[in-house]
């Protein structure tokens, strides 16, 4: 009589790419793209080196999928609008949300090491415009509709937008160099100093009131 014993070996763990992509982004800002390899994201992501060339077919191309990511930008802004009171605080939330993709500011450091990569290599420098268009359209987009809802005065939302996110950069890489508090709170105190000028204030009640039974 035999008796056949069947040992199932466990099946492979099933990530998806964008899991691969997240923890590719992780390894970046832990090592930087110069000495970023496939082992490194292979270990940050729990994948064999062999199995991301299979998938990717080459760091280079894991890396430019890393800009592709315009459903990640659609993400963050559904996040945002959903997380915030008002649409201008959307805006704050998805500007800062820029500085939690940099915890520290070695991983900062790392990004903007990548920036510079993505400037000199064309087909980087396409996804990373890519992204970039899609994030200012998606400011414009929240800065009209603050403009709507009386959040803020008729303005070119067009240039507003614009600085925006420029500023925003611009707050990050000088906190990565002062170091002075929490990168989202230069993130907000920069984008603070440019949208105050263009709110609406709400007048209270109260001192409507008090006008108008002067005026009697």
């Amino acid at each position: 009589m035999f008796i056949y014993i069947w040992i199932m070996s466990p099946r492979p763990r099933s990530i998806s790419d964008k899991q691969i992509l997240e923890a590719a982004e992780r390894a970046l800002q832990q090592i930087g793209p110069a000495s970023l390899s496939l082992a490194d994201i292979g270990r940050e992501a729990g994948l064999a080196p062999a199995t991301l060339l299979q998938r990717f077919g080459s760091k280079r191309n894991l890396l430019l999928r890393l800009l592709e990511r315009e459903d990640e930008v659609k993400g963050r802004t559904l996040e945002a609008r959903t997380r915030s009171r008002t649409t201008l605080g959307a805006v704050f939330r998805l500007l800062e949300g820029l500085a939690d993709r940099a915890q520290t500011a070695e991983g900062l450091a790392h990004r903007l090491a990548f920036l510079q990569m993505d400037l000199s290599d064309t087909e980087f420098r396409q996804r990373a415009l890519q992204q970039a268009r899609a994030t200012r359209s998606a400011l414009r987009e929240l800065l009209n509709e603050a403009v709507a809802h009386g959040e803020l005065r008729p303005c070119n939302t067009r240039q507003l937008a614009k600085a925006a996110h420029a500023i925003a950069g611009g707050a990050l890489a000088l906190w990565a160099v002062h170091r002075e508090g929490q990168a989202r709170r230069a993130v907000r105190t920069s984008l603070t100093t440019l949208l105050d000028p263009y709110r609406r204030r709400k007048r209270r009640r109260t001192k409507r009131i008090a006008r108008r039974r002067k005026a009697r």
